[in-house]
């Protein structure tokens, strides 16, 4: 070949900008909790698309210079015909795009998106595995069968060579050594989404004569959100001077949800506050005491990670996900999941001990700063392992 042609077709192939393609089953989350990376591909010269099912948020995400690829891809699905057609679609989607790099974030397009990129020959996939989540936190016979069904594609897609799967705490890193693939060098811990930590910065606890404690989540029953109302009744009917307030909405579909009907009756209750969902939950921990998060299981909870950012002191359950971010006696206090009664009494401590609440605030803040929660941090963790291949 001519050295002339040959130089173009090179500086032509050099000018292309990698592909970096991210797949998620709502945009919502994506904007919460990946959109601090995808601005920084973006800055690093990435083309950066989103395959994504429409809902909240495609238009803000389109805003920013990111390609929205709209894909059938349901949260919690298992029609078996459907789920085999996301499974084609993303095959599809793959060899049409032609990404460098696909970022693959929760369970689902993980296995489906794994198994695509094996076939349609993606040269770089990166695997989010942000918690265990609904399936593996479930009970009874169905739910042993589903996550035995989700264990064996796990194993049967992390074989691929040519993927990097990212963990939120260590105990989901040390189960898949130990269960699923025993090949360290394709696995990585980086600790969730990251925090700005100028944005969630310290707010001072406020002067309430009544102290507020505050749930924020999703309400689903893997929250531990029935443990967290069944507490506030226990220590609003043994007189304790106390305000309990939740933050966040029902989610329609989700076989968790909390039904309407028990919310109603928890409102009329009145026990705890129902301030329903809050795009600036900053705002809200500003009249907060305590945080609290009784979840059965997580990654890494963004809302523990950004109230310890603020200063708060935590109340959480001992599972994983939870123990990455409080520390029990230091910056909060941990609890038997599932257990109401372990809830109330940790609940009581803080809520009768005000220099108590201020002690574990300030390690709470001090805390996130000394570990490897930044954004910053995150980052570019998360960057150098698309620019590995």
């Amino acid at each position: 070949m001519d050295r002339t042609v040959l130089w173009h077709a090179t500086e032509r192939a050099t000018a292309r900008k990698k592909k970096l393609l991210f797949v998620v089953n709502d945009p919502a989350f994506f904007l919460s909790h990946r959109i601090g990376i995808a601005k920084s591909a973006l800055q690093r010269g990435y083309e950066v698309l989103l395959a994504a099912p429409p809902g909240r948020g495609t238009e803000q995400i389109e805003s920013l210079g990111i390609t929205w690829l709209p894909v059938s891809l349901s949260r919690w699905g298992t029609n078996p015909v459907r789920e085999f057609f996301s499974l084609l679609q993303l095959i599809k989607l793959y060899r049409r795009v032609r990404p460098d790099v696909v970022h693959h974030v929760t369970i689902k397009p993980v296995l489906y998106g794994s198994l695509a990129a094996q076939i349609s020959g993606v040269p770089r996939v990166i695997n989010a595995i942000s918690g265990f989540g609904y399936v593996f936190v479930r009970r009874g016979l169905l739910a042993t069968i589903r996550k035995g069904l989700v264990h064996l594609m796990y194993k049967i897609v992390m074989r691929n060579p040519r993927q990097k799967t990212i963990f939120q705490n260590s105990d989901d890193y040390q189960y898949f050594l130990s269960n699923i693939l025993n090949r360290a060098e394709r696995y990585s811990i980086i600790r969730g989404a990251g925090i700005n930590l100028k944005k969630f910065h310290v707010l001072p606890l406020p002067k309430n004569n009544i102290p507020v404690v505050m749930f924020v989540g999703r309400l689903l029953e893997d929250k531990g959100i029935r443990e967290f109302v069944k507490a506030a009744q226990l220590l609003k009917a043994s007189g304790n001077r106390a305000r309990f307030v939740v933050i966040g909405d029902r989610v329609e579909g989700n076989p968790s949800s909390i039904s309407e009907q028990v919310l109603f009756e928890w409102i009329d209750e009145g026990s705890v506050e129902f301030w329903g969902f809050r795009d600036n939950v900053r705002s809200c921990m500003q009249q907060a005491d305590v945080v609290c998060l009784p979840s059965y299981r997580e990654g890494l909870p963004r809302v523990l990670l950004e109230a310890a950012s603020c200063a708060r002191p935590l109340v959480a359950t001992d599972v994983p996900g939870c123990r990455e971010i409080v520390k029990d006696g230091f910056n909060g206090l941990l609890v038997k999941a599932r257990s109401t009664h372990a809830l109330k009494d940790a609940l009581s401590v803080l809520i009768a001990d005000p220099q108590l609440r201020s002690e574990m605030a300030r390690k709470s803040r001090l805390y996130v700063e000394n570990g490897n929660f930044s954004d910053f941090h995150v980052t570019n963790q998360t960057l150098a392992l698309y620019e590995e291949a």
